[in-house]
């Protein structure tokens, strides 16, 4: 994004309440950095960072004092930079409510929440936001308002309404904000998990949407501003350590496209977890740089590497780029990585290949799943958590693990981010969303054809925003299934496609010796994780894809027009080939028919890659 197409709005959000309490004196270092980057707003996250008195018994020693944030807002003022204020109103209380347990009440293990509906919990809110009003200046208050998970007692009320009890909390927040003559910012997760929020919602609360990786195009921007909200664009650094690196960078080059294709009036970088001033020091300005349309600093091919360290052999690569001469102004950093010892992922389980059995052909029925089996392939559908696939089993390999879902909360009681297994289509409001809240509901299920040679089989829900139909088919003696994903809009102004998350099972020789393969305009193409050395990228497949690993390949049959990409995360238990679907608008009552089929072969031992 060239610098006379930025918006006025360049914030930088700096997560100080998780790990990174910082001095005073480092605070003040971080603003003046961020104002001398370009950034116009500085966001820092506090949570129970900020000694409020009605927040006392939660504060850690560290806390900043009303003196501290007067200090703040002095620097911030020489330096021509606004420092925004931030209080989360409702989510993300979990350093809160064991202090103040009147608040609200468990919501899952080990995990507190607010409860809204509380009179105690709305009149501490609107004290918090008082106080902290009367010792902030900016035009700006960042409430939060992301991935609340509600507690345990309100889901067991079935009159309970999770988006109303939302939307009157956020309400409470913003109507008060804005008669202290302040501007509410809220993160949009909440609104596309339950999106009858969405017409209730106060039109004063500025809509920060937040994505932190690749998609095609964010042209949720555009539907909020149809729908009568101003809205800003957040993208962020997905790594802990918080290190800018080439994920980041195509992340903020994503963020920045969409920004200025959808008019949005801000653009946030976001920042997460380990924040430590080593890192930021680098991180601020490096991503002014990058949303300014400069190259990636030298420094990013390190820290790329740096993130892979326990994934792929990259000891020598990073050895060499940490001894460059390009760190003269980042010194410590260089030293902070050099000290660091490798983030090994969590080891996959040993694999075991599964007798290979003829398991007929037919659908076999229990109370909480349905179990498709056709020859030596066989796979599971939940329909009461999503309607999730898993245990896809061919030739004896696990293809798709198994969840634990039935072991995890009821449906509809997910935090947004909850690892959840199994393949899943996803109905997308002009941004992939992952596995989340709303895609956790019970579906229900018909049998539409079963007959010797055919099963098919619908799961259907309907929700206030999209009537969803799902069918899954197989046919004796064909290998694989085919999905048939319908979708019926009832949003104005919605944007949609159908993306899908598609988590496989992999082993630490796929890590080096898996490919994806498609083809381009006629030409085939090949890449694999150990070419693209990233934790996650995108592998512009418009259509097809063949992801051929040492032990089986699966090939995936999607039409070009209602393909932009794959997306894919991994680690060297897991890989995901994501789809995202072309975004396109949707009148209300329009159906959107997408058709899948998914084919898995063994490798036969002659071409066993292992």
């Amino acid at each position: 994004m060239e610098k006379s197409s930025q918006p006025q709005f360049r914030g930088f959000h700096y997560d100080i309440a998780r790990g990174s309490h910082l001095s005073p004196a480092v605070f003040l270092t971080a603003i003046t950095t961020a104002a001398r980057a370009g950034y116009t707003h500085f966001l820092p996250y506090l949570e129970n960072m900020i000694r409020l008195p009605a927040l006392e018994k939660a504060c850690p020693v560290a806390a900043y004092t009303a003196a501290d944030w007067q200090r703040f807002q002095q620097t911030a003022r020489e330096h021509h930079i606004e420092l925004v204020p931030h209080f989360n109103v409702i989510g993300h209380a979990e350093l809160i409510v064991p202090a103040y347990p009147e608040l609200g009440g468990e919501a899952a293990p080990g995990w507190h929440d607010l409860d809204p509906e509380r009179p105690a919990t709305r009149d501490w809110t609107l004290r918090c936001l008082g106080e902290f009003c009367d010792i902030s200046e900016s035009e700006y208050f960042l409430i939060g308002g992301d991935e609340w998970q509600p507690p345990r007692h309100l889901l067991e009320r079935p009159d309970f309404d999770v988006a109303r009890a939302w939307v009157n909390q956020i309400n409470l927040a913003v109507e008060f904000l804005v008669a202290r003559g302040r501007r509410p910012i809220v993160w949009h997760d909440m609104l596309l998990h339950y999106p009858t929020a969405l017409r209730d919602l106060s039109r004063h609360a500025v809509i920060a949407f937040w994505f932190y990786d690749e998609d095609s195009d964010y042209p949720i921007l555009e539907f909020f501003q149809r729908h009568g909200f101003a809205v800003f664009m957040a993208t962020g650094l997905v790594a802990n350590p918080c290190r800018l690196m080439q994920r980041g960078v195509n992340a903020l080059r994503c963020a920045a496209r969409a920004a200025q294709r959808h008019h949005a009036q801000g653009l946030i970088v976001t920042t997460w977890n380990d924040c430590r001033w080593e890192n930021q020091a680098f991180n601020i300005p490096a991503s002014a740089s990058v949303l300014r349309g400069a190259p990636a600093p030298d420094i990013v091919t390190a820290t790329t590497l740096a993130a892979l360290r326990g994934r792929l052999p990259v000891e020598e690569r990073l050895a060499a780029e940490l001894a460059r001469p390009i760190w003269k102004r980042h010194e410590d950093l260089r030293e902070l990585i050099r000290a660091e010892q490798p983030r090994i992922p969590k080891p996959p389980a040993p694999v075991v290949r599964h007798p290979i059995a003829d398991h007929g052909f037919g659908l076999d029925t229990t109370n909480d799943r349905l179990r498709f089996r056709n020859d030596n392939e066989t796979f599971e559908v939940l329909p009461a958590f999503g309607a999730s696939l898993q245990s896809w089993l061919v030739g004896g390999w696990e293809i798709i693990p198994a969840g634990n879902l039935t072991q995890t909360l009821p449906p509809g009681g997910y935090r947004s981010f909850a690892a959840v297994g199994g393949f899943r289509p996803i109905w997308a409001l002009g941004a992939h969303s992952n596995p989340c809240i709303l895609w956790q509901y019970p579906y229900d299920w018909r049998i539409i054809e079963q007959t010797g040679e055919r099963i098919v089989v619908e799961l259907f829900r309907d929700f206030p925003h999209v009537g969803i139909r799902l069918r899954i088919s197989i046919t004796r003696g064909e290998p694989g299934f085919t999905y048939e994903a319908r979708a019926t809009n009832r949003l104005e102004h919605a944007w949609g496609a159908f993306n899908f998350n598609l988590p496989l099972a992999i082993t630490s020789a796929d890590v080096t010796g898996l490919k994806f393969q498609w083809e381009d305009a006629g030409r085939e193409r090949e890449t694999s994780l150990t070419e693209e050395c990233q934790t996650a990228f995108a592998v512009p497949a418009r259509g097809p894809l063949t992801v051929a690993g040492t032990a089986w390949t699966l090939h995936i049959e999607a039409a070009p027009e209602q393909t932009a990409l794959y997306f894919v995360d991994w680690s060297p238990a897991f890989i995901t080939p994501d789809l995202r679907g072309v975004y396109r608008p949707r009148a209300v009552n329009e159906e959107t028919v997408t058709r899948w089929r998914f084919t898995c072969q063994p490798t036969t031992e002659r071409n066993h890659r292992c």
